[in-house]
């Protein structure tokens, strides 16, 4: 991925914070049986609160021969970090809860965020959040309040904090942060490099051997190839999907392109056992889908939406898709919580565009 409404502009985190401004109008393994993974211990937390989040890491394909390891699992192309979630969860039948977060990046820059907040050296800041029971959505996403909004400053010229009310999860605590309402926190970084645990190389003959870097304990799932018309007489939008279980560390694997097709209804059940399987709740894995389903499998051909469309959703012709297990996740940006919460499920997707094909 202000004023009383969000950070729009881009902001470098080793300089000083510009003026804010307000935002314009933008496996099939079964998941594991454990219980998803935390960063903070119960014992090591009075404050009855949990922290949930989800955003995926775009890792783009920048028109050279695909090479995507380079060194120990660092993938130097340029990254985004893109709409990260927070949704805040009271327990115990606690009323309200005062809070500060602070994410700090491991490198990179702070696109956008949302309410506003204050830059720190390598990060934002919320300094004081209070969650209640009663809910409260995001209401300047929608196309008439995006209307009234000057023009979006970020360097990309997307504007993901439009799109928040999209985002929504009614379950989760409402929160007041410095007087603005909302029912989330959302940031948006642009990341240089990374160090993530899978590394690939894609060959002549388009298969790409996958190695891990590093252990991929407590990631759900399974590594996914996802292809449109890469060979065969593929329909327009059809997707084919190749699977191959995590392997170990200093391992590889190969994929092929896939002959399964994929619905997006069956992409969807897949995503969502893995987003369970990393403590998200129901409609915290729809609101996943609603930022990401269109992007990842097309649109829903049962909407009317998707029906009245003459064109069908853009999307990337090949990549690698994998879930980060929660110390992948800490190595990219880190949500830091006063008093901490009894636990921080972060479900993090990577996707790894590895280039057009020529099929002709």
């Amino acid at each position: 991925m202000v004023g009383a409404l969000a950070a729009c502009g881009t902001t470098s985190t080793s300089s000083s914070p510009p003026t804010s401004s307000p935002p314009s109008t933008s496996t099939s393994t079964t998941p594991s049986s454990t219980a998803p993974p935390t960063s903070a211990s119960p014992s090591a937390s009075t404050s009855p609160y949990e922290l949930h989040e989800w955003g995926v890491v775009d890792v783009a394909s920048d028109g050279s021969p695909v090479e995507l390891a380079a060194g120990a699992g660092r993938i130097d192309r340029p990254m985004s970090v893109r709409k990260p979630v927070v949704y805040v969860r009271l327990l115990d039948g606690a009323a309200e809860v005062t809070f500060g977060l602070r994410v700090a990046l491991s490198g990179g820059t702070i696109v956008e965020h949302y309410p506003d907040a204050t830059f720190t050296g390598g990060g934002l800041e919320w300094p004081s959040i209070i969650a209640r029971q009663a809910h409260e959505s995001a209401r300047y996403g929608t196309e008439r309040s995006a209307r009234r909004q000057p023009r979006c400053g970020t360097a990309d010229g997307i504007c993901e904090v439009r799109e928040l009310d999209r985002y929504d999860a009614p379950s989760a605590a409402g929160l007041d942060v410095g007087g603005v309402a909302s029912g989330l926190l959302f940031y948006r970084a642009s990341v240089p490099s990374v160090a993530l645990p899978i590394s690939a190389t894609r060959s002549a003959d388009l298969t790409v051997h996958v190695t891990a870097t590093a252990s991929m304990a407590g990631a759900p799932g399974s590594i996914w190839r996802l292809s449109t018309a890469l060979s065969g007489p593929w329909p327009a939008g059809r997707m084919v999907v190749s699977r191959a279980a995590f392997p170990a560390a200093g391992a590889s694997v190969d994929l092929a392109v896939g002959t399964a097709v994929l619905t997006r209804a069956e992409g969807a059940a897949e995503l969502g056992q893995a987003l369970t399987a990393l403590g998200l709740t129901e409609d915290e894995r729809a609101a996943f889908m609603a930022g990401w389903g269109d992007d990842l499998f097309g649109p829903d051909d049962s909407s009317r939406e998707a029906r009245d469309q003459t064109m069908p959703a853009p999307r990337l012709q090949d990549v690698l898709l994998f879930f980060l297990p929660e110390p992948a996740v800490d190595g990219i940006a880190t949500l830091t919580a006063t008093p901490a919460p009894r636990a921080i499920r972060r479900a993090f997707l990577v996707r790894i565009d590895l280039g057009a094909v020529s099929t002709a």
